[in-house]
């Protein structure tokens, strides 16, 4: 019975220690994804821009015209995403994250470069 406690005691020592990583390994899986579904919507703004001489001036114009899924347009978590004109007649892509214990946006502009990171209350920070 006392080995059993032992066993029973250092499984919840490593189980307390594994958790966060876990945790933080689940939300790299969804930076990544959202770094993504970013990237295809660069894609399709990029076609868009192709076939009109300009970018979509939002995510609704891109659904619309099949470009990209209506899922992106609808997700609301754990990224939101958004696209807006720049003063300088560029274009900046958003993802926004939302949901409890994470914070942060992931930005695309229309070169292609992404920036960003997304952040817990216990500081820790992960990047696309």
């Amino acid at each position: 019975m006392l080995e059993l406690m032992v066993v029973v005691v250092i499984m919840g020592v490593l189980a307390t220690m594994a958790i966060p990583k876990a945790g933080k390994t689940v939300e790299n899986t969804r930076v990544d994804q959202a770094a993504a579904e970013l990237h295809s919507i660069w894609g399709a703004q990029r076609r868009y821009r192709m076939q009109h001489q300009d970018f979509a001036p939002n995510l609704k114009t891109l659904v619309d015209g099949g470009y990209v899924q209506k899922v992106l347009l609808e997700k609301k978590e754990p990224f939101r995403f958004a696209l807006q004109a720049t003063r300088s007649g560029g274009l900046r892509m958003t993802s926004t994250r939302t949901g409890a214990g994470w914070s942060g946006e992931l930005v695309l502009d229309e070169m292609g470069e992404l920036k960003g990171s997304v952040r817990n209350g216990g500081g820790d920070e992960v990047k696309p």
